[in-house]
């Protein structure tokens, strides 16, 4: 009797490892990281880098423009210029 409560405990400890390791590999995808780092982000008020993450994951073209934009050296000081520029604007209209 002793033996088969043990093969029984065993069996439920393996279905427990098994769903952790299920739950574990859910929250290591991609797309879920990706959400935690942007809800904890909005939680710490930099929201609006949240929704650029999420901006540049939809739109990959941003990125690859972005970076070669900055890899530049020339086109560095006029890229930081015109985002400046941009998030300025944006900044007066949303206040407006």
């Amino acid at each position: 009797m002793r033996i088969e409560l043990l093969r029984m405990r065993a069996g439920y400890e393996r279905l427990a490892v098994q769903r952790s390791a299920c739950r574990l590999a859910g929250e290591l995808r991609p797309e879920s990281l990706v959400a935690q780092v942007r809800d904890r982000l909005g939680s710490a008020g930099l929201g609006w880098l949240g929704g650029g993450l999420q901006a540049l994951r939809r739109y990959p073209v941003l990125l690859s423009i972005l970076t070669s934009v900055v890899s530049n050296r020339r086109r560095r000081g006029i890229a930081l210029k015109t985002a400046l520029i941009a998030g300025l604007v944006w900044l007066g209209r949303a206040r407006s």
